[in-house]
C-alpha cells in the first residue's frame, strides 16, 4: 500500500510538472490559427513558398517562448492548415506536385528552424539557472563570511533560501558533539515533527524527507508505513540534508515544500548541495575558532595563575620576613628590656601587617571587580578631608619621603564612595614610594576641572617610558619591586565611578599618575563608612 502510495505521488508531481508544458502545446495550435486568416489572405499576392515563410516565423515564436516540442507540433499544424485553408481545392489533397514539394520543404526547414530555435531557449534557460544559482551561492557565501555574528549569517541564509526555492519553511539544525540538535536559525512554517527525522540524519549522514499531513492547527504527524492520506493531501514535504564538513556531520539544512509541489529539480538539488557545503564549514569553521578562543583562555588563565602564584608568593615573604624577624627579636631578653627598640619593632610589625593588609586588599578587590560586584556606595564628601586623611596614614610607610598636599579648600563635595577612593590613592602614593628615591618629594595635587575633580600623584623617580604608560594599568604588570596589582585595582575603582586614570611624565623626570572623578549634585551628607 505504501509503494502505491509513492507511486501515486510520484505521478501526481509529473502529471504538474508537465502542466506548463501542456500549456505549451495549447499555445503552439492557436498561434497557427490565429495566423492561417492571415496567410490566407496574403496567399491571394504571395507564391506558395513565400507564404509558408510566415508560419515559420511562427514557429520560431513558439519554439523560443515553449521549446523544441510545441514547435514541432506547430511545424506539422502549419503544414495541415495550409493545406486544408490556403491551397485549392479547399479541402484535405494538394492538385499541383509542386505544392507538395514547398510544403515538404517548409516542413523541413521549420523543423530545424524549431529545434535550433528550442535549443537556444534550452540553453538560455540554463544559463539562467546557473546564473541564479552562482549568484545565490555568492551572496551565500558573502552572508556566511560577513561581518555579522553566526546566527545572524545562517538566519540571512535561511531567508534568502526561502526566498529563492519558493519555501514555505526553512531551518538550519546544529549539532553538539553528542549529535543533539539545536536551532541555529528557522524561519517560516517549520515542522516541529521533523527534529526526529532530522536526529536520523545526523546519525546516518544520509538526507531525509519528512512527510506531514495536518491533524489540528498546529500539530504535525510523520506519514510512515501505511498510513492513509487524508482528503486534504498532504500538507508539507520537508527535505533533510546533512550538513557535512569533513568526516563530522555538524547540522542539517530543512526544506519545506507544501505537499503539492514537485521534488526538487537538479539544478536545484546541486545548488541546495552547494548551499549545505558552504554552511556546514561555516559552521565548522566557527566551532574551531570558538575551541581557539576557549583554548586560549585557558592558556591565559593558566599563565595568570602561575603569575598570580608567583608575584604573591613574592610579595607575601617580603612584609612576614619583616613581621618573623621583629617578632623574633621582641623574643631576646636583652631587646626586650629597652623601651625604644621595643617600640621600632612594634612599629615594623605594625607597618609590614598595613603593607600585608594591602596587599590581600588589592586581591580581594581585583576580584570583586572582575566578578561585577565592587560597586561604589557613593556619598558627597570634601575631597581635602580624604587626601589628608590617606596622606598621614600613608607618610609612616616611607618617612624618607617628604609627601606635599596641594589641595585648595574651596573644592566643592565629591559624590565619592569613601573606602574605595582611599584605596585608589593609597595604592598612587605607594606605588610613588617604591619608585621615587629617598629625599624626594611627592605631591598630591587636586583641582577642578571640566565638571571633574582630578587628582594627581606626582613623584620624581625613573618614570615611565611612553610606550608603557597605558599597560602599567593591567594586571601584573609589574616592575622589580610590586606585585602589579595596585595601580589594576585602581583603574578598576576609579572607573566604577565614572572616572579616568592614565599616567604621564613628569615635568623634569618622574612619573605623574592622575584620575578623575566626575562631579554631581543631590547626594547623602558628608559621612565614612564603616566597612568595605
Amino acid at each position: 500500500m505504501g509503494n502505491g502510495l509513492n507511486l501515486l505521488e510520484r505521478l501526481a508531481a509529473v502529471i504538474r510538472a508537465k502542466r506548463g508544458a501542456v500549456l505549451g502545446y495549447g499555445a503552439a495550435v492557436l498561434a497557427v490559427l490565429a495566423a492561417t486568416p492571415v496567410i490566407d489572405f496574403l496567399s491571394g499576392y504571395l507564391a506558395t513558398a513565400n507564404s509558408l515563410m510566415l508560419y515559420l516565423l511562427v514557429v520560431l515564436g513558439v519554439a523560443s517562448a515553449f521549446g523544441l516540442g510545441p514547435a514541432v507540433l506547430a511545424s506539422f499544424a502549419a503544414v495541415v492548415t495550409y493545406d486544408w485553408c490556403c491551397i485549392p481545392p479547399i479541402g484535405p489533397g494538394i492538385a499541383d506536385p509542386a505544392e507538395w514539394v514547398a510544403l515538404y520543404l517548409f516542413l523541413a526547414t521549420a523543423l530545424v528552424a524549431g529545434q535550433l530555435a528550442g535549443r537556444l531557449r534550452q540553453r538560455t534557460e540554463e544559463a539562467r539557472r546557473r546564473e541564479r544559482a552562482a549568484v545565490l551561492l555568492y551572496q551565500v557565501s558573502e552572508m556566511l563570511n560577513g561581518p555579522e555574528s553566526s546566527e545572524q549569517a545562517l538566519k540571512a541564509v535561511v531567508g534568502r533560501l526561502r526566498a529563492e526555492l519558493n519555501l514555505t519553511g526553512c531551518a538550519i539544525l546544529l549539532a553538539d558533539a553528542k549529535g543533539r540538535l539545536r536551532p541555529g536559525a528557522i524561519e517560516g512554517d517549520f515542522p516541529v515533527g521533523a527534529a526526529e527525522t532530522a536526529a536520523s540524519v545526523i546519525a546516518q549522514g544520509r538526507p531525509a524527507t519528512y512527510l506531514g499531513i495536518p491533524t489540528r492547527p498546529g500539530r504535525w504527524i510523520r506519514l510512515v508505513g501505511s498510513a492513509r492520506i487524508g482528503p486534504g493531501g498532504l500538507s508539507s514535504r520537508t527535505f533533510l540534508v546533512p550538513l557535512r564538513a569533513g568526516d563530522r556531520t555538524v547540522g542539517v539544512l530543512g526544506l519545506t515544500r507544501p505537499g503539492g509541489h514537485p521534488p526538487f529539480t537538479r539544478d536545484e538539488d546541486r545548488t541546495i548541495a552547494g548551499v549545505a557545503h558552504q554552511v556546514a564549514q561555516a559552521v565548522e569553521r566557527a566551532r574551531l575558532r570558538e575551541e581557539a578562543i576557549a583554548a586560549d583562555v585557558l592558556r591565559q588563565a593558566d599563565e595568570l595563575k602561575t603569575t598570580l602564584l608567583h608575584s604573591v608568593s613574592h610579595n607575601l615573604r617580603t612584609p612576614l620576613a619583616a613581621i618573623k624577624a621583629a617578632a623574633g627579636s621582641l623574643l631576646q631578653e636583652e631587646v626586650a628590656a629597652d623601651p625604644g627598640v621595643r617600640r621600632e619593632l612594634a612599629l615594623a610589625i605594625d607597618r609590614e601587617t598595613d603593607r600585608l593588609n594591602r596587599i590581600i586588599e588589592n586581591l580581594l578587590d581585583m576580584s570583586r571587580l572582575d566578578a561585577g560586584v565592587l560597586r561604589p556606595n557613593k556619598q558627597l564628601y570634601p575631597l581635602a578631608e580624604l587626601v589628608n586623611d590617606v596622606v598621614a596614614r600613608m607618610r609612616s610607610l616611607s618617612p624618607e619621603h617628604r609627601v606635599v598636599v596641594d589641595v585648595p579648600d574651596d573644592l566643592p563635595p565629591v559624590p565619592l564612595d569613601y573606602v574605595q577612593v582611599d584605596q585608589v590613592l593609597s595604592n598612587l602614593l605607594e606605588n610613588a614610594f617604591k619608585y621615587a628615591p629617598p629625599g624626594t618629594e611627592v605631591r598630591v595635587v587636586a583641582r577642578q576641572a571640566n565638571g571633574t575633580v582630578r587628582v594627581s600623584v606626582i613623584d620624581h623617580g625613573p618614570g615611565i617610558p611612553p610606550e608603557e604608560q597605558d599597560r602599567v594599568f593591567d594586571r601584573f604588570y609589574r616592575g622589580a619591586r610590586g606585585i602589579g596589582l595596585g595601580l589594576a585595582v585602581a583603574r578598576g575603582l576609579v572607573e566604577a565611578h565614572g572616572g579616568k586614570i592614565w599616567a604621564e611624565t613628569t615635568p623634569g623626570g618622574g612619573a605623574t599618575i592622575s584620575f578623575t572623578l566626575p562631579l554631581a549634585a543631590g547626594l547623602a551628607e558628608p559621612s565614612v563608612p564603616a566597612t568595605r
